[in-house]
């Protein structure tokens, strides 16, 4: 899995947001 702030932050940045939101607010 990378992690370059270059690459991955640009095409899953909204998804990574969405995901990261909705688990600690699930959670």
């Amino acid at each position: 899995m990378k992690q370059t702030p270059s690459e991955w932050m640009p095409w899953n940045y909204r998804e990574t947001l969405a995901r990261t939101g909705a688990l600690l607010d699930v959670s």
